[in-house]
C-alpha cells in the first residue's frame, strides 16, 4: 500500500465501530491510503477477524454487539470516546449511528462522531419523518398513509385502502435493550396491515403504509457542509436481493437530472449536513419516486471510491477542517460495481421468486447472462479483489463455492430427512381426517404443542378454553418441547394475539408432562418439527396426535412458528389458528 508522508493533521486514529462489513473495509482503505490510523470494531460473538486485520494492515478491538446489546455498546462507546478525546469515531452501520444520536449530547467530546449531526439524523433514522419532508419538499413520493408518529401510542390504521398489494414499512426501534432495525412487508389486505401494526405496537417506532413503486432504484449520494454541495455521486441498482427489490447486489454511475434536483431541494429544505444517501425508486415513464434518507456511508461506497469520488477521506478532512482536492478527471470515468456473494443470491431469487407482487415475471435467463458478463468483464469491480492480497482474495471468491457445495450437501441429507417427515406427516394427516369423521363429543380434552409452548399452543389453549366455557366442556391445556419452563410470551406476540381478543399476559411455559399427555383425549401439534418430536419422545402415543391445522380441509395442514420470523407471522398464525378452533368446535356440536 503506498502510504503519503504523515502529517500532524492526519496522525489522528480512526475508530470503525463493526468495521466486519465490506463498507468498512472500503472506507479504512480510502482513510489508511490517506494517512489516518485506523482501528476497526470487532463486535463480540463475530467469528474469526476482517480482513485488513488478517493482512496486518490494522489493528481491531472487541466490543459490545450494538443490534442485540446496544445498551451496553452506547456505554462502551462512550467509555472509548472519553478515554480517547483525541480520536475519531466514524459509524458506518446504522445500529452504530442510532447509538451516536442517543449519547452524542452526553459526552464531552461529541466533535469525535464523523457522521450528520442530530438534526440531520432526526430525518436520516426514521423512514417516516424523511417521507414527511419530501412530501413538504413537494417530491414525488408513492400514495402515503402515516399509521403512527415515531414515539406514539395512537395508531391510525387504514378503514379503506384500495391499493392491495401494498407496502408497510417501519423505523428503526430501541427496546429492552436491543436495537432493532427498521425494515417493510409487502402486505395483501387491512387485515394483514393491523396484524403487522398490532405486532409492532411495543417498538413505539414509526408506521406507514404506501402503495408499491415499478421501475429500478437509484440513489443519490451526497455529502453536505456549510449549506454547500461537497461531493456528490449518483447510481443506478442492476440486480438487487431479492431481484424483486432489496439490497443492491449490482450497480452502475448513473445521473438523473430530475433525482439531482429532487435531492438537493430535499437536502435544502431540512439543512442537511454530512453525508446523505437519497434513495429514489421509478423510471422514466412514471417518474421517480423518494423512497428515504440514509444517513451513513451506504454499499454503494464501493462504487463511489471505485469511480474517484473520495467520501470517506473528504468527510474526515472536513471534519478536522483540513484542505481536500478531487482528481475532477478520474472521477468522470464510470466502472460498475458488484458484490459476487450477493449475485449468487440474487440469482437464485430468480427461481425461487418467478414473480414479483405487482405480476412482473423474474428475468431468470437475462438476469443469469448478465451476472455472467459481471464476472468477466474488467469493467465490473468487486471490494473482494485487491491485486496486492492475492491470497485473500482468491479465498473471498472461493468461500461462496464452498459454503454452495454445503448447501448443496445438506439440501440432500435434508431431502432423507424430509422423507421420513412427510410419511409420518401423512399418517398424522390421515388419523386427523379419521378423528373428524367419527369426533366423540364427550371426548373432547385435548393439548395444544408447540415447541416452545410460548407463541402458538399458549394461544390455542386460551382460545378454546373460551369456547369451553361457554358450553361447558372440560378444559384443556398446552405444553412444549423447549426444556426451559416459566417463559412468558414475547411482547410483539402479546400485542398481536390482544388485537384477536386473547391476552396471553399472564402465560408462563410448560414442559410436556407424559401424565398430561395419557390424560388427553387428543393431543394437537402444529408443524412436522412438534410431530417428529412426539415420535421420539412418546412413539406410544402417537394415535392420539392429531394436526391442528389440517381441521379445517386447508391443503397446507402446517401452521409455522412465528417466532423469529418477519412481523406479520404472528398475525397469520394466530388467525389461522382462530379458524381452525372453530371447524373443531363446529365438528364436535355436529357430532352432538
Amino acid at each position: 500500500m503506498n502510504r503519503p508522508l504523515i502529517t500532524k493533521e492526519t496522525e489522528r486514529t480512526i475508530l470503525i465501530p463493526s468495521g466486519t462489513t465490506r463498507t468498512s473495509e472500503v472506507a479504512a482503505r480510502a482513510l489508511m491510503n490517506a494517512g489516518f490510523e485506523v482501528v476497526l470494531g470487532i463486535p463480540t460473538g463475530f467469528y474469526g477477524a476482517p480482513r485488513l486485520i488478517r493482512v496486518g494492515l490494522c489493528r481491531g478491538i472487541h466490543h459490545p454487539e450494538p443490534g442485540e446489546n446496544q445498551d451496553e455498546f452506547q456505554r462502551w462507546l462512550s467509555e472509548w470516546v472519553e478515554v480517547h478525546s483525541e480520536a475519531l469515531v466514524l459509524p458506518i452501520l446504522e445500529e452504530v449511528l442510532f447509538a451516536v444520536n442517543e449519547i452524542r449530547e452526553k459526552c464531552t467530546s461529541s466533535r469525535s462522531f464523523v457522521c450528520p449531526p442530530d438534526s440531520s439524523l432526526h430525518y436520516a433514522l426514521s423512514k417516516y419523518r424523511s417521507i414527511e419532508a419530501a412530501i413538504k419538499a413537494n417530491l414525488l413520493v408513492p400514495k402515503t398513509l402515516f399509521i403512527r408518529e415515531p414515539g406514539c401510542k395512537q395508531v391510525n390504521v387504514p378503514v379503506i385502502w384500495q391499493e392491495f398489494p401494498a407496502i408497510l414499512k417501519w423505523d428503526n426501534a430501541h427496546c429492552d435493550g436491543r436495537y432493532v432495525k427498521g425494515s417493510n412487508k409487502v402486505v395483501w389486505s387491512l387485515e394483514e396491515v393491523e396484524d403487522c401494526v398490532a405486532e409492532l405496537s411495543h417498538r413505539r417506532c414509526g408506521v406507514l403504509l404506501q402503495s408499491l413503486v415499478p421501475g429500478q432504484g437509484y440513489g443519490c449520494f451526497r455529502l453536505r457542509d456549510q449549506g454547500e454541495t461537497v461531493l456528490s455521486f449518483a447510481h443506478r441498482r442492476l440486480h438487487e436481493v431479492p431481484w424483486t427489490g432489496g439490497v443492491s447486489a449490482m450497480c452502475e454511475p448513473a445521473s438523473v437530472e430530475s433525482i439531482d434536483t429532487d435531492t438537493s431541494a430535499l437536502l435544502e429544505s431540512i439543512d442537511y449536513r454530512g453525508v446523505a444517501m437519497v434513495e429514489f425508486r421509478g423510471n422514466e415513464q412514471s417518474g421517480f419516486f423518494f423512497m428515504e434518507i440514509n444517513g451513513r456511508l451506504w454499499g454503494s461506497l464501493g462504487l463511489a471510491e471505485g469511480n474517484h469520488v473520495p467520501f470517506s477521506v473528504t468527510m474526515v478532512r472536513r471534519h478536522l477542517g483540513l484542505p481536500h482536492t478531487h482528481d475532477e478527471e478520474r472521477m468522470h470515468r464510470r466502472t460498475s460495481w458488484h458484490d459476487p456473494m450477493l449475485q449468487k443470491l440474487y440469482v437464485k431469487s430468480l427461481w425461487s421468486t418467478p414473480q414479483s407482487a405487482m405480476g412482473l415475471q423474474a428475468p431468470k435467463w437475462r438476469g443469469l447472462y448478465a451476472t455472467i458478463r459481471a464476472f468477466l468483464s474488467p469493467h465490473v469491480k468487486s471490494d473482494w479483489w485487491v491485486h496486492s492480497e492475492l491470497k485473500e482474495s482468491l479465498k473471498m471468491y472461493f468461500r461462496p463455492i464452498v459454503s454452495e457445495w454445503r448447501e448443496l450437501v445438506s439440501k440432500r441429507q435434508s431431502r432423507l430427512k424430509s422423507r421420513r417427515e412427510e410419511a409420518l406427516w401423512r399418517c398424522a394427516e390421515e388419523r386427523t381426517r379419521d378423528f373428524l369423521d367419527r369426533v366423540n363429543p364427550e371426548l373432547n380434552k385435548f393439548v395444544f404443542l408447540c415447541y416452545g409452548n410460548i407463541c402458538r399452543s399458549p394461544f390455542a389453549e386460551v382460545k378454546w378454553n373460551e369456547i369451553c366455557t361457554s358450553r361447558s366442556w372440560p378444559l384443556s391445556s398446552s405444553a412444549g418441547f423447549h426444556k426451559k419452563v416459566e417463559r412468558s410470551t414475547p411482547k410483539r406476540f402479546q400485542d398481536v394475539a390482544l388485537g384477536v381478543g386473547v391476552n396471553l399476559s399472564q402465560h408462563r411455559s410448560k414442559s410436556i408432562s407424559k401424565i398430561d399427555l395419557e390424560t388427553a383425549d387428543a393431543i394437537f401439534v402444529m408443524d412436522k418439527r412438534n410431530l417428529t418430536s412426539m415420535q421420539t419422545s412418546f412413539p406410544n402415543l402417537m394415535d392420539k396426535v392429531m394436526l391442528l391445522g389440517g381441521l379445517s380441509g386447508q391443503e397446507d395442514s402446517v401452521i409455522p412458528d412465528p417466532y423469529g420470523e418477519e412481523i406479520g407471522a404472528g398475525g397469520r398464525a394466530y388467525r389461522r389458528i382462530i379458524k381452525e378452533l372453530k371447524s373443531l368446535e363446529s365438528t364436535i356440536i355436529n357430532a352432538s
